[in-house]
């Protein structure tokens, strides 16, 4: 949530704690830590959606494995955006080494 800054946050009843915990944190350093409009939705995880088996060809593992790659360089840089306002607004926005 606040590495991505999404705007719905997917969860399972037991993750609304987190939810609620992280909501909290956000709003305590301020805007621009989270998206605007935040909300939780639950979801139902007896629903089974569409599975990948063993028919996925070369092809289609390779296109998964680049989105994947991608989402988590950009989750990557997100989260580091948002380490870097967290140290700011909270005072520990220093060098260690010079």
């Amino acid at each position: 949530m606040l590495m991505l800054r999404s705007a719905r946050i997917l969860g399972g009843e037991t993750d609304r704690a987190d939810f609620d915990r992280t909501l909290g944190l956000g709003l305590t350093f301020g805007p621009g830590i989270l998206a605007d409009n935040v909300v939780f939705e639950s979801i139902n995880r007896e629903q089974t959606g569409p599975t990948i088996g063993g028919n996925v060809t070369a092809g289609e593992r390779q296109v998964i494995r680049d989105a994947l790659n991608f989402g988590g360089a950009a989750a990557r840089i997100e989260a580091q955006k948002t380490l870097e306002i967290v140290r700011k607004r909270s005072g520990l926005d220093y060098v260690m080494f010079r």
